[in-house]
């Protein structure tokens, strides 16, 4: 609730058990180091942060009436009805033990000196010393009897002085001397009602009088200066006085007056009927009346007037138009058709009602006559009869540098030219007119945007039934100048007006200024406040600082600076700097609401939906500082815990909620946070309390600051946080994993070695089998039906006196042999010795098989042939072809291939015989005698792959016609080049 004090008219913020205040009688007021408000009321003693009340109580404090609250340092101190002393420690009451003073039930104040020592005062005359053994732990040291029955009112710790007043004197404490001196400063006629006000800076006690006088007194000398005509004081005394700004506030009988410069009484304020106990200023220079039954009222801004229907002379609250007369004097255009004029330098309000009524004004503007613009008509004043008379029927109305008129009604323009004929333009409804002064434009502003009208556009003289005027210009715009003739345009000269680059400004426009450097201001409706220059448009909006971008009005003062009002206050925006400066109900408007706003002489007035308010420039020079952030509360899994600097936490408190606050009774405040660590970017919020879900481990900075309305930052406050790792994440356990890794590596590389040796051991082992499974090969392959069926077939050339095959035959025989013998020496033997061995051993079966079948060798031109590979590999495929395949079959063919694939070499083996499957039939059939060359050449396959890494594949495909049926045998043997 708000209300506004007869006298002058400021603005007070009432505070009431609606709000949440415990108690509605409020005896003590005073602010600890954070800016907290404690309030000592009949109901307990509470906190104030400006939003929230928090109530404290204690056992012993019956009643929960507390009578006063002493700030002590950083401490709070109060006492209650019953002489009770308790003091706030870790945001719990705790009682204060009094000793013997606890006897003493007239307890009055209690301060801190210098020394650490506690002095408490009593209403009946004692002052008590108390020392400090430990924390919160005291003594009484002396008992001072000041021999005054009479109330020990104030104290004061200067230097090494302590002073006490009371009705009838001064005391003194000094140090050296341990003990009191006094003074009686005022004859016995008035002493009794006279007591200690406050001290002012050059450390002069302020005494009061009964009434209207006051003194100073010179602490250090004790003389006094008072008025020789005592015997014309008054007899009723001034209970309190307060100095606030340039006003002098005073209660006299709990009623609260008003003091000029010469401390007489000079208005009551009667704005409140039940008494005031006291008045109290706060750190941000507020002042807090505390009254009995009716709670608290807060004086924010005294340099702030205003002018109501209940407390000023003004017609009506809400005021549209506000504008200025030749000769300074302002006027006020209300709702209901009411205009005021307020002349310089004076506060009452000159009124006039127009004829019509629920009049509201949409603009007043002021030309040699003076014409206004209300309710789609349009009024003429005479300022010297003082008397209206309707002129035309209008929405606004502006008269440009060549004397033409243009005035809006809800279907277009009204437009008078120089030779006083009227033309109608169809346009829309127009809320606002602008003539440039540095062209020849005209600046419409609708609901739809921003327009120009052209005064230079060409136009023609035509009669509506001239058939060549119609077909030219085709009527875009038409003007009737009369009853013939019609004024015809090739375009409409009323355009959208767009800047250079083609931008355009759509919003609901609500009023156009232009600054001396043809700067064009637009206060639109949703857009915020634009401007135009060089034929380039910008805006200034709520991103920029801008209060709302819902503007009402603009105005540009002498010093260039523009003033908007908006639907959330108003803005004064640097004509320079474009510094903005938010002004409301917190500085001292009477709302938020604001409609208008002039500027005559440096008095600012602004017009709103409650009344006028009037303020000097100056009173908002000084834009406040931002308060100083405090963190109020840490909550780290749930669990509230102490507030530190610094947090060093495991893995699971990862969970963090940090509560804080900035104390301000005149800002809203907004906060800005940000967690280093995860997120560098500032966080704008409302709330003071912002939450950490699953922090990772890692180290933490959290950072707040606070930020006003005008955008004032304070300084940061920071807090620490270290989450640690799980331990099997820690940097001991990955280390000493690293040493166990290297040690696991080290026992593998040594048993790796110790391997590799032993199966070089083995190796060696193995070549001399291999040596033994080659010489049982060989023997295997020169098997004696191999020998016997070659000793037959030279036989029959004998017989047959064929020497000379014969001859050949043993011949190829024996390089064989020698070749057999030269491979079963050698582990690995040349691809060309192999291809020369295969070649003789299947020459040596064609000729024993007479030519029974064809062998055809393929060899890969670019294969090397000096490469090796494991001896006697081949032969016994081959011969397992000729043997099992192609001996039971005529024309038979054999194909030998090699090639090269990167590093392998394949030989192939296809013969066109009988196949695998019919050829097991067959020695079934024969219980042939099982082959063990081909059992011994597996075996050295498995050898070589058992002591090398590259192995020796063997690959056996039975051929197949389209019908399915066997027609050969496919031997692939892929080799490794190197082994």
């Amino acid at each position: 609730m708000n209300y506004p004090i007869h006298a002058q008219s400021f603005y007070l913020q009432s505070i009431s058990i609606d709000e949440g205040l415990p108690g509605s009688t409020v005896y003590g007021m005073a602010q600890d180091s954070i800016g907290y408000t404690w309030l000592a009321t009949d109901r307990g003693l509470c906190r104030y942060d400006g939003t929230f009340f928090k109530t404290y109580s204690h056992p012993v404090l019956k009643g929960n009436e507390v009578l006063d609250i002493f700030p002590i340092d950083d401490e709070i101190w109060f006492s209650d009805i019953n002489g009770h002393l308790f003091y706030v420690k870790d945001d719990q009451i705790e009682l204060f033990d009094l000793g013997v003073i606890k006897e003493d039930k007239e307890l009055k104040k209690i301060f801190k000196d210098k020394r650490e020592n506690y002095w408490i005062s009593s209403r009946t005359g004692y002052v008590y010393r108390l020392k400090k053994e430990r924390s919160f732990s005291y003594k009484i040291d002396t008992i001072y009897d000041l021999k005054s029955k009479s109330n020990i009112h104030s104290s004061f710790n200067k230097d090494n002085c302590i002073f006490f007043t009371n009705y009838q004197k001064i005391y003194s404490f000094s140090y050296k001397e341990n003990r009191f001196r006094s003074k009686e400063v005022l004859p016995q006629a008035i002493r009794d009602r006279v007591f200690l006000v406050n001290f002012n800076r050059n450390l002069k006690a302020q005494l009061r009088l009964p009434q209207q006088q006051f003194l100073s007194y010179d602490l250090d000398t004790l003389e006094n200066y008072i008025s020789n005509n005592i015997e014309k004081l008054i007899r009723t005394p001034i209970e309190n006085i307060t100095f606030f700004n340039n006003l002098i506030f005073a209660t006299q009988r709990n009623q609260l007056y008003l003091l000029d410069n010469n401390f007489e009484l000079d208005k009551k304020i009667d704005w409140l009927p039940h008494p005031i106990n006291r008045i109290r200023e706060d750190k941000e220079g507020n002042l807090w009346f505390l009254t009995r039954g009716k709670g608290i009222f807060i004086l924010y801004n005294n340099a702030f007037q205003h002018y109501q229907e209940n407390n000023s002379n003004l017609p009506k609250n809400i005021i549209y138009e506000l504008n200025q007369l030749p000769d300074g004097t302002l006027l006020i255009g209300t709702a209901q058709g009411w205009l005021s004029f307020k002349e310089k330098e004076k506060q009452e309000l000159i009124n006039y009602k127009i004829d019509n009524e629920n009049q509201e004004f949409y603009s007043l503007t002021i030309r040699d006559s003076f014409l206004i613009t209300a309710f789609n008509q349009i009024w003429k004043f005479d300022l010297t009869t003082k008397k209206t008379s309707l002129m035309d029927g209008s929405k606004a109305m502006n008269i440009n540098n060549k004397g033409e008129s243009f005035i809006s009604n809800y279907n277009g323009i009204i437009y008078k030219d120089e030779q006083n004929d009227f033309f109608t333009i169809p346009s829309g409804r127009i809320y606002d007119f602008h003539t440039s002064k540095h062209n020849h434009l005209q600046y419409f502003g609708t609901t739809n945007g921003l327009f120009i009208f052209d005064n230079q556009t060409p136009f023609v003289d035509c009669l509506k039934t001239d058939s060549s005027c119609i077909k030219r210009y085709d009527f875009k715009i038409e003007f009737r100048y009369d009853k013939k003739k019609y004024r015809c345009y090739e375009k409409n000269p009323i355009q959208v007006y767009e800047d250079k680059n083609g931008n355009s400004i759509d919003y609901y426009i609500a009023e156009i200024e232009e600054t001396p450097d043809s700067t064009l201001y637009v206060a639109t409706y949703g857009g915020g406040l634009f401007y135009i220059k060089n034929d380039s448009i910008a805006v200034i909006n709520q991103e920029d600082g801008l209060i709302s971008n819902i503007c009402t009005d603009v105005y540009i003062d002498d010093d260039g600076d523009i003033w908007v009002t908006t639907n959330t206050g108003l803005n004064k925006i640097d004509g320079q700097t474009k510094n903005i400066r938010s002004i409301t109900i917190e500085d001292g408007l009477i709302s938020n609401e604001t409609n208008t706003v002039t500027v005559i002489d440096s008095m600012v007035y602004v017009g709103t939906s409650k009344g006028l308010t009037e303020f000097h420039k100056s009173a908002i020079a000084n834009v406040r500082p931002a308060p100083d952030v405090f963190i109020k509360n840490i909550n780290i899994d749930q669990r509230d815990t102490s507030i530190l600097s610094n947090y060093n936490l495991t893995f699971r408190e990862n969970n963090i909620n940090i509560e804080f606050i900035a104390l301000s009774y005149q800002s809203k405040i907004k906060y800005e946070y940000r967690m280093l660590g995860l997120n560098k970017e500032w966080v704008s919020t409302t709330q003071n309390i912002v939450r950490f879900p699953n922090l990772e481990a890692r180290n933490y900075t959290f950072e707040v600051r606070a930020v006003t309305k005008d955008n004032k930052k304070s300084t940061t406050t920071g807090l620490y946080f270290t989450i640690n790792p799980p331990w099997w994440n820690t940097l001991v356990f990955k280390i000493g994993v690293g040493i166990l890794t290297l040690l696991l590596i080290g026992f593998f590389a040594n048993w790796r070695i110790q391997r590799i040796r032993r199966k070089e051991a083995e190796k060696s082992k193995l070549d001399k089998k291999i040596a033994t499974l080659e010489l049982e090969a060989l023997q295997a392959q020169m098997n004696p039906h191999f020998i016997f069926n070659v000793m037959n077939s030279i036989q029959s050339y004998i017989f047959d006196e064929d020497s000379l095959n014969a001859s050949r035959y043993l011949d190829k025989f024996a390089s064989l042999m020698r070749i057999f013998l030269s491979a079963s020496k050698d582990k690995y033997i040349s691809l060309r010795d192999e291809i020369e061995m295969l070649k003789i051993y299947t020459e040596l079966e064609q000729m024993r098989f007479e030519d029974q079948f064809e062998v055809k060798f393929s060899i890969d031109k670019n294969l090397n042939l000096d490469l090796e590979i494991p001896s006697v590999m081949i032969q016994p495929f081959v011969e397992n072809a000729i043997k099992h395949g192609l001996s039971l079959q005529k024309n038979g063919k054999l194909t030998i291939t090699f090639n090269r694939d990167q590093q392998i070499i394949h030989c192939i083996v296809e013969d066109n015989g009988i196949g695998r499957e019919k050829a097991n039939q067959l020695k079934e059939k024969r219980k042939a005698h099982r082959s063990y060359g081909m059992d011994l050449v597996q075996q050295r396959i498995e050898t070589i792959n058992s002591i090398s890494s590259n192995d020796v594949n063997i690959s056996i495909i039975d051929l197949k016609d389209a019908n399915k049926q066997p027609k050969g045998t496919k031997v692939i043997i892929a080799m490794p080049v190197e082994y």
